[in-house]
């Protein structure tokens, strides 16, 4: 009964400080939650390099990625909000040729500190720019496999320099320091939720590319990395006051 209480209790007064926030130019308050999108980067060169591996091309439109993010209204500087965001998303091709199953995925990681500014001429709604300024990772990975494995034959094979191994698996990444502009879109259904609507571009900083247990892989187009055109939907709890 007490809870219930002080549920009600807190959902008067953070609609009564709403309320008074409409006449307050300065918006303050926070929170987070989770984030669902579509990240696009160009994987148009990648499919023209795995052209003979036998694998479908990558879908150059697009793939799901889920992740979650936040942000606090830091309150002497007006109309500015800092906090974080992190998403991930991936595609992948199967194929079978001459008895071999193939696999290719593509997946792309990031994540970082969010800087954004919400327009003041704006009411009931927030509309922000800013940018994201992080880390992030993009990995590639190649499998080639016939039916199922026999465990001696593998360790003997690890042990063998002149084993024909017929069925293996790649993984090659590239770990790279990001700046993304942004804008996003918050609109507030209650104090406590909001609905968040946002895109950017992430331009990546780092050409150096590793091969499985963290080797230098060398020559690796630079059309290729994980630069990403994405957008986002998602839903937050906290308390908002725009």
């Amino acid at each position: 009964m007490k809870l219930l209480t002080s549920i009600f209790l807190f959902t008067i007064l953070s609609t009564h400080l709403f309320s008074q926030s409409a006449i307050n130019d300065q918006p303050f308050g926070g929170g987070g939650g989770y984030l669902a999108g579509w990240m696009i980067p160009d994987l148009k060169p990648l499919n023209t390099e795995l052209a003979g591996f036998g694998t479908p091309a990558l879908s150059e439109s697009g793939f799901f990625s889920s992740g979650g993010g936040g942000f606090l209204y830091i309150g002497f500087i007006p109309h500015l909000r800092v906090g974080g965001v992190g998403f991930t998303g991936s595609t992948s091709g199967t194929g079978l040729v001459n008895g071999y199953e193939k696999e290719v995925k593509y997946s792309n990681s990031m994540g970082g500190l969010t800087v954004e500014y919400s327009l003041p001429f704006i009411r009931r709604f927030a509309v922000s720019i800013g940018f994201i300024a992080g880390f992030g990772s993009a990995q590639i990975e190649t499998y080639r496999y016939k039916g199922s494995q026999d465990w001696n034959t593998v360790i003997s094979d690890l042990g063998n320099p002149n084993a024909s191994v017929g069925s293996y698996g790649r993984t090659m990444t590239n770990s790279y320091f990001l700046l993304a502009p942004t804008l996003n879109i918050d609109y507030p259904f209650h104090p406590l939720v909001l609905l968040r609507v946002g895109a950017g571009y992430s331009f990546t900083f780092g050409k150096e590319w590793k091969l499985d247990n963290g080797q230098i892989l060398n020559n690796v187009p630079e059309s290729i990395s994980g630069k990403s055109f994405f957008i986002q939907v998602g839903i937050m709890g906290g308390l908002f006051f725009l």
